[in-house]
């Protein structure tokens, strides 16, 4: 039977070795979760720390996988159980508004569909080389969320049904994307509020998600430059993960998948 693939191109060309993998924007539970194309990038690549940055699931109040996705945390689980570290990090779909505050269900879904004793992080710092990383999946710089959760919500949501009902291009949704998050500049609040927080922390690199936007900035003078990633999403056709080798060198991978096997 032929190799069933659900990758069109990974771009830069990119390393089978890494030490640390970034994943951002799963949303797992969703329909149009490109999750087969994920495993199979995953089944390609051998490292020794996976880092989920956030909205790993789609929603706090999700109560069962679809089999591909259940199929998926499996594969995670046994490269766990060979030695890989696994990192889980809340984002907004993983939590619960009660009034003011969002009260974090991550290890409740974990519990349910990964395993009962892992440890959640809002955000997680490392060095590899002579670097110090910050990973933080970025939505406590969304103020639409903190000041407007349910027209936040309600946007989410239109986003969702326009993937659903798109084409394998998905044009409706990028061009919904497109204008949305423009007007409301939150691409660039989200860059310049990010590299802010990396600069007080004292790291020279922070990776983020939320916006589902790959990207790759710095901002510094005379050579001191604090780098910005963002690991894009697994919802839409182009994909992303950020891959750091062990001297700390870092690369942003666009991944482009087909929905169906092609």
């Amino acid at each position: 039977m032929k190799h069933q693939t659900y990758i069109r191109s990974i771009k830069p060309k990119h390393s089978k070795q890494y030490h640390t993998i970034i994943l951002g924007d799963v949303h797992l539970g969703l329909g149009n979760c490109r999750i087969s194309g994920l495993l199979e990038f995953l089944q390609k690549i051998s490292f020794k720390r996976l880092i989920f940055q956030g909205d790993t699931f789609n929603h706090h109040s999700l109560r069962e996988l679809p089999t591909d996705h259940q199929v998926f945390l499996d594969h995670v689980q046994k490269r766990e159980a060979a030695g890989a570290e696994v990192v889980w990090m809340d984002g907004n779909h993983e939590s619960k508004q009660k009034g003011a505050q969002f009260i974090s269900q991550l290890q409740q879904l974990l519990t349910r569909f990964y395993r009962a004793d892992c440890t959640v992080r809002q955000e997680y710092s490392f060095a590899l080389g002579k670097r110090k990383f910050l990973v933080l999946h970025g939505h406590v710089f969304d103020q639409i969320i903190s000041k407007l959760p349910h027209a936040s919500q309600l946007a989410t949501w239109i986003y969702e049904q326009v993937q659903k009902l798109d084409t394998e291009e998905q044009s409706l949704a990028a061009l919904l994307k497109h204008n949305t998050k423009e007007v409301l500049q939150l691409v660039r609040i989200i860059r310049q509020e990010a590299l802010l927080y990396a600069s007080l922390s004292g790291a020279q690199v922070v990776i983020c998600g939320h916006t589902h936007k790959l990207e790759h900035a710095k901002s510094g003078d005379n050579g001191e430059w604090i780098h910005y990633y963002n690991a894009g999403c697994w919802t839409e056709k182009k994909c992303g993960a950020v891959g750091i080798e062990k001297n700390g060198e870092t690369h942003l991978l666009r991944i482009t998948t087909w929905r169906k096997p092609h």
